[in-house]
């Protein structure tokens, strides 16, 4: 039966399939200082499974990088005082 329907072009699939649309964001500046981005790399140390993590902001705009830091763990309170003092310095305000 399906044979003699997809002669005629009269097969259709009977279930309704849901389509997912999913748009990858998309992140625009316009000038410097509108949007950074910022990242911790793991760094091999003088030892054996000793490592130091750097932290960096970088400027999506002109890829200037406005703060980083070296240290020996990686945390949120880290990360938080790099971005503060980033923001300081650049003269960044919260809006």
């Amino acid at each position: 039966m399906y044979r003699i329907l997809g002669d005629h072009d009269q097969v259709t699939e009977r279930r309704q399939r849901q389509q997912h649309r999913y748009e990858k964001p998309e992140l625009l500046a316009t000038s410097e200082n509108e949007l950074w981005s910022w990242d911790i790399t793991k760094l091999k140390g003088p030892a054996p499974f000793h490592y130091y993590y750097l932290y960096v902001i970088i400027g999506v705009f002109s890829r200037y990088v406005p703060g980083f830091m070296v240290a020996e763990c990686e945390s949120a309170q880290l990360a938080s005082e790099l971005i503060e003092v980033s923001c300081r310095r650049q003269g960044v305000v919260p809006q």
